[in-house]
């Protein structure tokens, strides 16, 4: 029977392949390199996150855009909904002849706001699927190689020494085959488990959930996993990934917010018109900005539930995500308002050189 056994783990050894995707086969080429699961998810990350800076950047110059055509328009808007207090029919009509005179397209400005979020979803759902889909092959081909290695140290033990003898030489052989498939990173001991206090060893019912390999036997299980439950027992992680994650996000998106809200100051220092216009108008509540706050709460509380959640390998990437994300925001707005300033002086320059003639 356990001459059987390993013929067929030998053989599904053979059959199992890395998982075939897009996202797979760019982290196996960078693992090829690097040759240590931890630091091809970082490299990885902060290769896609540049790959993806044009994107942002595009993003970003175009909601400038936006919003100094809203600053152009505000005055306007405001004498408007002065002009015709109580009648939002008015307001509507006006508001919109307002937009098309200023050539300003509400949908327009959105547009690029939409397709990159659309594309950061996707590249976000996708990649955890393929994350998953990696963890899942590398915890089934580490218990393959785990159980062949028991059962060829147990089938070439049984002959010549006891049931017991053969079973204390399967489990050694076993701990010493792990020391070398085994794939941890840093701190965490297992990196296809979270970074938290979960156990670095499946149990049987656990591996056949995250692995769907059915074909493997309970009792078979156990017994091939027994001295690494008993050797390797504590907790994987110490939720630093998790708690970083959260701060992370959590910064990357105030960061975000500090930056916008010194730029509308600075626009409105220098704006005086819109300053005088809308002095005594009641103060309305931006709905980007409200949006942005509610952002700030939400997306780090995701960002710790699927750190909690799924491997450690997909909380390097979310956190070398969000710390790149940090990272290119400020510098691409910084140049986005250095452009937009060197324009800004072009123009008055110009402006004055007509008016002198």
């Amino acid at each position: 029977m356990a001459h059987l056994v390993n013929i067929l783990s030998n053989l599904l050894l053979t059959e199992l392949s890395w998982p075939t995707g897009f996202w797979e086969n760019i982290i196996s080429t960078f693992f090829n390199v690097i040759k240590d699961y931890g630091w091809t998810i970082v490299l990885f990350s902060i290769v896609l996150k540049i790959v993806l800076i044009p994107l942002d950047f595009y993003q970003r110059k175009s909601t400038l855009a936006s919003s100094k055509k809203q600053a152009i328009i505000a005055p306007e808007l405001a004498v408007l909904q002065k002009k015709y207090a109580g009648n939002k029919e008015m307001i509507n009509q006006k508001t919109m002849e307002l937009y098309k005179k200023h050539n300003y397209n509400i949908i327009g400005s959105c547009f690029s706001m939409l397709i990159t979020m659309a594309i950061t979803l996707t590249v976000f759902f996708t990649l955890f699927s393929s994350m998953n889909n990696i963890s899942q092959y590398k915890i089934e081909t580490q218990y393959r190689s785990l159980e062949t290695a028991y059962y060829d140290a147990y089938n070439s033990a049984i002959g010549s020494s006891t049931e017991e003898e053969a079973i204390a030489f399967a489990e050694n052989a076993v701990l010493e085959r792990y020391e070398d498939v085994k794939e941890g990173w840093l701190w965490i001991k297992n990196i296809w488990r979270p970074d938290t206090n979960a156990s670095i060893i499946l149990t049987y019912s656990k591996f056949i959930d995250v692995t769907k390999a059915d074909d493997i036997i309970e009792t078979n299980y156990t017994a091939v996993m027994k001295p690494l439950t008993e050797t390797q027992q504590g907790w994987n992680g110490y939720f630093i990934l998790v708690v970083l994650a959260g701060v992370i996000t959590f910064l990357s998106q105030k960061i975000n917010m500090n930056m916008q809200a010194k730029q509308n100051k600075k626009k409105n220092e220098n704006d005086k018109s819109v300053t005088t216009t809308l002095q005594n108008q009641k103060p309305e509540i931006d709905p980007a900005a409200s949006s942005a706050k509610i952002m700030m709460v939400i997306l780090p509380i995701m960002m710790i539930i699927f750190t909690l959640s799924y491997s450690g390998a997909f909380a390097l990437y979310i956190i070398t995500n969000s710390f790149t994300s940090a990272i290119s925001t400020f510098i691409i707005t910084k140049i986005i308002h250095k452009i937009d300033e060197k324009k800004e002086s072009k123009l008055k320059i110009s402006q004055k050189a007509e008016y002198s003639r």
